[in-house]
């Protein structure tokens, strides 16, 4: 089977996430279950990305944190956030609803954003969390001769997404010597 091409593809509005977010560190007392982020006050700013925890005001300090940025999506759009890496364990919400929850570290991820047909501005936030916990991250222990940062550790791009696109696409070889698919 040959595949098509199509000269036309609409651009879609790509916008790189890197910079200033609103910041502040929840501590060890709160139940990530039952956190309502419409009541969390950001009362400082660190560049994303980066990790909370190599900062001097919060260097090796253990615990849930949130970061929190504004986006503009055309209304009625779809969007994805792409993150390269959060650590060590993370809750992504748009306009206030979890929307996922992600680990381990270091892996990169998308995060869909659900279209909404009023709002062209939408607020993400992102709860981290650095403790070892056995159950939510058993991979990560305090251990290894490696340490675990927490925070948004690399660049995260939000895309609008097309009316139609492919969400994932898996090819499967069929001969290796002819090159069918």
């Amino acid at each position: 089977m040959l595949m098509k091409t199509y000269p036309f593809f609409p651009k879609r509005k790509t916008t790189l996430l890197d910079g200033l977010w609103d910041f502040t560190f929840i501590g060890t007392d709160i139940s990530l279950d039952d956190l309502t982020v419409d009541n969390i006050v950001y009362d400082d700013s660190l560049p994303v990305p980066s990790a909370f925890d190599a900062f001097p005001a919060y260097s090796g300090w253990r615990g849930t944190a949130a970061y929190r940025t504004f986006i503009r999506i055309t209304p009625g759009v779809p969007g994805l956030l792409e993150f390269q890496s959060v650590g060590i364990w993370c809750a992504i919400y748009v306009d206030g609803q979890r929307i996922m929850t992600h680990h381990p570290a270091y892996v990169p991820f998308p995060c869909e954003i659900p279209a909404d047909a009023e709002l062209n501005e939408r607020e993400i936030v992102v709860v981290v969390d650095n403790r070892y916990d056995e159950e939510r991250t058993p991979l990560q222990e305090n251990i290894f001769d490696f340490y675990n940062y927490g925070g948004i550790l690399r660049s995260v791009t939000a895309f609008e997404l097309p009316e139609c696109f492919i969400k994932f696409c898996h090819v499967t070889p069929l001969d290796v010597a002819s090159g069918e698919v």
